[in-house]
């Protein structure tokens, strides 16, 4: 059995499968840029750190319940000309949540409220905020009856944290 196979073997049982996809990889690319060992495992170890921030995201979302998946980069300004991104901005900061502030956003069907409320909840998830950082704020619950019932954009298309 190769070193590398005794590895992997051994990072299947650790349940570090993020480093098992990458450790062949790692070890090329070591060999060829000479790494120390030090360097070389400060390397895996901020590979697997990213495996599970990604992997805690991911989680995070689908336990908000979002009907679909929407980021402020997807929404189309351009249909909604009156509609100022650099408000909404404000919205996608810590800010919401720290001040135990809120967003009403009031309107017709069809002009984005929703994208926009699940934008501003997958930001915040981004953040690190969630159902146990968040009981008494905003996002207390991450769903979309919240989203719906909780988010609007209002009738002079602005935007008001209270």
């Amino acid at each position: 059995m190769s070193v590398l196979s005794a590895v992997e073997q051994k990072l299947t049982l650790l349940k570090l499968g993020r480093l098992r996809a990458v450790v062949a990889r790692a070890v090329a690319q070591a060999e060829a840029q000479q790494l120390g060992y030090g360097e070389f495992l400060d390397e895996l170890l901020a590979e697997e750190l990213l495996g599970r921030h990604e992997h805690q995201i991911r989680r995070k979302l689908a336990q908000a319940g979002f009907p679909y998946a929407a980021t402020l980069e997807q929404f189309d300004w351009q249909a909604r000309p009156e509609l100022k991104r650099a408000v909404m901005m404000r919205y996608f900061d810590s800010a919401l949540v720290e001040k135990a502030g809120g967003l009403i956003l009031i309107g017709p069907s069809g002009v984005g409220k929703t994208h926009l409320a699940i934008a501003v909840g997958t930001r915040m998830v981004q953040l690190g905020y969630g159902n146990d950082s968040c009981k008494n704020g905003p996002f207390a619950r991450f769903s979309a009856s919240y989203c719906r019932k909780s988010w609007a954009l209002d009738q002079s298309d602005c935007c008001t944290a209270f």
